[in-house]
Parts: C-alpha cells; sequence; structure tokens
C-alpha cells in the first residue's frame, strides 16, 4: 500500500487517513499494512484503496497463479 498516491474518489482517502489515525494501517518494513478486513463496494473500489489513483479492479487483483479476477469470477461464468 502506497499512502503517498492519493486516491481519486477523496471518500477513500479519508478512510485511509482514519485508519491510519486509529492504528489500523501500520508501517512495517516500509510498507504499509491494513490491520482489519474492509469491505467494498467493488473490486475497483477496493484496489483505489490499496494502490491510490484511478484502477480496474478486475485485473489488478490476481490469484497467486497470476489470473486475474475477471479471469476467476466473470470468465468462469461463460
Amino acid at each position: 500500500m502506497d499512502l503517498s498516491v492519493k486516491c481519486k474518489a477523496e471518500s477513500l482517502n479519508v478512510k485511509r487517513e482514519d485508519l491510519q489515525s486509529t492504528g489500523h494501517i501500520v508501517e512495517r518494513d516500509g510498507k504499509y499494512v491494513l490491520l482489519e478486513p474492509l469491505i467494498f463496494d467493488s473490486p475497483s473500489a477496493a484496489a483505489e484503496f490499496i494502490l491510490g489513483g484511478s484502477c480496474n479492479g478486475w485485473i489488478e487483483w490476481r490469484t497467486p497463479s497470476g489470473k486475474t479476477l475477471d479471469e476467476v469470477v466473470r470468465k468462469k461464468k461463460d
């Protein structure tokens, strides 16, 4: 998680700041770690929260083997 990259949605920036100020986001070995589970309205909102900027969560989230969320969830239905 790179908190220096601001999210497009200001509400996500506020959420990041709140979680950091309450100790739910902490820095470990130069990386920020989220210590509580969060629920988002979409994969893209979750990706934007973590990566900052505008993101397509369907292609940003990947399995350990490299498959995208799109491949695992949406294309599975085809």
